[in-house]
């Protein structure tokens, strides 16, 4: 965690013991929270997480759970294109979820179908040229057309659907891609 203090000054702590980790749908989104008190303790005025290296996050061993994941094994290298900027499905998600983490501070248009998200987010100018923004793009609008039909008014639960069979793609043909054993 790095984080900074009143007089200014930058420091980083190990989120270990102060970190919960919960997952918010599934194995496609996790919640990581941070007591305020525990950053009161610290001294510190504001903090962010990065990750550096390569992470994974085991759920912790049920006794009467049969496939318990308690032991993580060292990463394998993913088949270029399977995992990295190359991918589709993962450069869209990156943008489904620019959208989906933008929700909470925008003020949205009530009068438009998806509250103007798309503008708010990513501007006026034309971006389609990013990597996923087409794919996003034709998510977004079936979104929208929900919501305008009203068959779905939650334009959250519509992105993060949209996210997750991205992700839910690009995982398959990550594992797909690996030969058992080796």
């Amino acid at each position: 965690m790095k984080a900074s203090r009143q007089d200014g000054s930058e420091v980083r702590f190990p989120i270990g013991a102060l970190a919960t980790f919960k997952s918010a749908r599934g194995s496609w989104a996790v919640t990581i929270a941070i007591p305020r008190s525990a950053l009161d303790a610290l001294g510190v005025t504001g903090a962010s997480l990065a990750f550096e290296g390569r992470i994974a996050l085991a759920p912790v061993a049920m006794a009467a759970d049969p496939e318990n994941q308690t032991a993580i094994t060292a990463f394998r290298a993913a088949p270029q294109g399977v995992i990295g900027k190359s991918s589709p499905d993962l450069a869209a998600a990156l943008v489904m979820n620019e959208m989906i983490n933008a929700l909470p501070r925008l003020t949205l248009d009530r009068t438009k179908p998806a509250g103007d998200l798309w503008r708010q987010t990513f501007g006026d100018t034309d971006s389609a040229s990013r990597p996923g923004m087409t794919a996003a793009a034709k998510f977004f609008q079936n979104c929208e057309r929900r919501a305008r039909t009203g068959d779905r008014d939650d334009i959250k639960a519509c992105l993060e659907l949209g996210h997750d069979g991205f992700i839910s793609a690009l995982n398959q043909r990550y594992w797909d891609s690996l030969v058992p054993g080796v």
